[in-house]
Parts: structure tokens; C-alpha cells; sequence
């Protein structure tokens, strides 16, 4: 009688502990999914992204403009993004140039899509093989070009499982040395 009021006894308060678990594990779920917190996006999980969306390409009348193998970094002492791409130049004579391009630029949150964007960006350094400098004008509106281009470039959307708990935007941004934060 004794040993079967102990199992009793030992099964209740393993299933009281169980409840218990239970309701913490959901109270901690219910916190999570309403995005209450911070959300931390490492920059490798964004340049992950970046690189399934590259290259990009954009064909005006005399010139076709090709970027690819992007690079994002962080710059945290000015809240800004930077973001290294390779460049391909192709003039309406077919004759072919490439090189790389450096940007620096703010970002946005679109609360439609739920992603970050680039705003703004300005072009810090180009460099592009065998340019002559009868070619440098074409230099100086590639800058404008490229700029355009990055304009609005969706660095990270976030994926449906992500989106679940996204049901407000951020309050605030902060670009942190190897990533993005976000604060609810």
C-alpha cells in the first residue's frame, strides 16, 4: 500500500512537472512569435541571400550593366551598409569591360515585403580594367548607373518561417559589426 502511494504520488508530480514544462516551453513560444525582442541577422546569412540573387543585370540603350559575387559588410560607426560587387560592362559596340564597384548606403524596412533595402547608395570607389581615358566620362555615368541600380536592392527578405513573427515592424535598426539588429 505504502509503494503504490509512493508511485501515486511520484506519477502526480511528474505529470505536475510536465504541465509545468509544457506551459513554460508555450509561454516562451508565445513570446517568441510575437517578435517582443531584438532579432540579430548575421551578415552571413545576408550574404548568403545576396549571392542567391546576383547577378543582376540592367540593358539601357548603349550600355548593359551586369553586377555579381556580392560582398555586404557593416559599417557600425555610421549605421550604413557597404556592399562590394563585381561589374561587367558591355558598350552598344560589343566591346566589353569589368572591374568591381564599392558602395556605401543606408537601408530601409519594407513593412510590406518584410525586408531590408538598400536607400541611397553612394559609390565610393570603381575600378574598371583597360578604361582609357577617352572612356573616363563613361566612367563618371557609371557611377550614376551603378547608384541607380543598388537603389532599392532587397538585401534580405525574411523567409516565411521568419515571417510568422513579424506581425509589426521593427522600432528600430542598428547595423552592429558582423550583422543586423533588429528591436520590436
Amino acid at each position: 500500500m505504502i509503494k503504490n502511494q509512493f508511485w501515486q504520488s511520484l506519477s502526480q508530480r511528474r505529470a505536475f512537472f510536465r504541465f509545468l514544462g509544457a506551459f513554460a516551453l508555450f509561454n516562451v513560444g508565445i513570446n517568441r512569435s510575437r517578435a517582443e525582442s531584438d532579432f540579430y541577422i548575421p551578415g552571413s546569412f545576408i550574404n548568403f541571400f545576396l549571392k542567391n540573387h546576383f547577378p543582376i543585370q540592367k540593358e539601357w540603350s548603349f550600355v548593359k550593366l551586369e553586377l555579381s559575387n556580392p560582398e555586404l559588410g557593416f559599417i557600425s560607426k555610421a549605421q550604413r551598409l557597404s556592399l562590394n560587387t563585381a561589374m561587367r560592362v558591355t558598350l552598344m559596340d560589343r566591346k566589353i569591360f569589368t572591374g568591381h564597384a564599392h558602395c556605401s548606403s543606408s537601408f530601409t524596412y519594407d513593412e510590406i515585403k518584410q525586408s531590408i533595402k538598400l536607400m541611397s547608395p553612394m559609390i565610393d570607389q570603381m575600378n574598371i580594367d583597360d578604361f582609357n581615358e577617352k572612356e573616363t566620362l563613361l566612367l563618371q555615368r557609371m557611377n550614376f548607373w551603378v547608384a541607380k541600380l543598388l537603389d532599392g536592392l532587397t538585401v534580405y527578405e525574411f523567409k516565411p518561417e521568419e515571417k510568422s513573427f513579424l506581425t509589426k515592424a521593427p522600432k528600430k535598426i542598428i547595423v552592429e559589426n558582423s550583422g543586423i539588429r533588429l528591436f520590436f
